[in-house]
Parts: C-alpha cells; sequence; structure tokens
C-alpha cells in the first residue's frame, strides 16, 4: 500500500483555494491542478508498506492526536517550490499555530521512526498544494505571488491515515482511518459564547 498521513480542510477552506486556482487557469501554463476533493495538508509522506502497517499506524495516531489539540491556523500568502523561472509546485501558506504543528510532525516522524519507517529526507513546511507545474510562461510566479493572501481561518481538527492508488487518470484517495485531535482551544472558545 502507498500511504500518507494528512489533515482534512474545512470545505469552505476548499472552495477557497478553488478560487485561488481559478485565478491562474486562464494562463496557458501547463499545471496539474490538484482537485478539490483531494486538497489537504500532508503530515507526512510514507510511501508504500506492507499492509500490516495500517493498525500499527493508526495506533501512533490515536496516541499522538489523543495528546494534541486542535490546530487553530489560517491561510496565508501563496508560494511555490523550485526557481521563478522553473516552478515545480504551487502552493498557499499556513500562517497561526504553525510552531506547534510543525513540532507534532516532528513527534509523528520521532515516533513512525522507533516504529522503523525511516524518517522524511524534507523538514515539514506548512503548505496547501494547489497544483504541480509541467511547463510554466513566464509571469506565472508573478502572477501567483501578486494574488491576496486568503486570510481565512483554516482549523485542523482531525488526522488521517490514507491510502493513495496512482491511475492514468491521477491519484485516488482512500481513508483508512481517522484519528481526532483532543478538544481544541477553538472549541472552548466557541463553547463560551
Amino acid at each position: 500500500m502507498r500511504l500518507f498521513i494528512a489533515c482534512p480542510l474545512p470545505e469552505e477552506v476548499k472552495r477557497e483555494l478553488r478560487r485561488q486556482q481559478e485565478a491562474l487557469i486562464p494562463r496557458r501554463d501547463q499545471i496539474r491542478w490538484t482537485p478539490v476533493e483531494q486538497l489537504h495538508l500532508t503530515l507526512k509522506f510514507i510511501g508504500e508498506v506492507q499492509d500490516w502497517w495500517v493498525n500499527e499506524l493508526g495506533d501512533t495516531l490515536d496516541a499522538l492526536c489523543g495528546e494534541h489539540s486542535a490546530f487553530r491556523l489560517r491561510l496565508a500568502e501563496p508560494g511555490y517550490f523550485g526557481s521563478p523561472d522553473a516552478p515545480r509546485v504551487l502552493w498557499t501558506g499556513l500562517s497561526g499555530d504553525t510552531r506547534r504543528l510543525c513540532a507534532f510532525c516532528d513527534l509523528l516522524e520521532r515516533d513512525l521512526d522507533g516504529a522503523g519507517l525511516p524518517r522524511s529526507e524534507k523538514r515539514f513546511k506548512p503548505h496547501l498544494t494547489l497544483g504541480r507545474v509541467k511547463q510554466a510562461r513566464p509571469g506565472l510566479v508573478r502572477d501567483l505571488l501578486a494574488a491576496a493572501p486568503l486570510n481565512l481561518d483554516c482549523p485542523l481538527r482531525e488526522v488521517q491515515l490514507l491510502s493513495s492508488v496512482l491511475k492514468s487518470s491521477g491519484a485516488i484517495h482512500h481513508v483508512l482511518s481517522r484519528h481526532i485531535l483532543s478538544e481544541s482551544e477553538v472549541d472552548n472558545d466557541q463553547a463560551k459564547e
């Protein structure tokens, strides 16, 4: 199985990200846009593993999520990976509770490394992938960075273990398990109102 760990996004956040994608679609660049139903925050890409890992990973996520509350994030400025002349990935950044989110991902890496899965080679950078660039015309990065930050709340209350099946039409994701983060300050604030 090809697995990864991610946080699902609120529906209104997905709609706003779709609007950001649509603002760039009229350009004649070759970009494989992330389908709106697959927009998520990847915490860890695991890759190909044996089926029995699903239970092991579920137990690890249950324990970790039980010790951490939901993350209070906001959509932030857009960005890209690669060079300005040859961007590879277009994304939207996150602000807010990112330090605690990064610490959570460090603990996740530690726990999975202890269970026998290799650590990620790259340090976690909170971002939401809008699309992967196959071929860009000059000015794509300029147009992306000129877009106003979406500045929308993006609370993350759940962590999911997903499988990814690669097809010629793109990846198909299946949720294998859901792990709810402990009661959050967001929920406590709403309860007081």
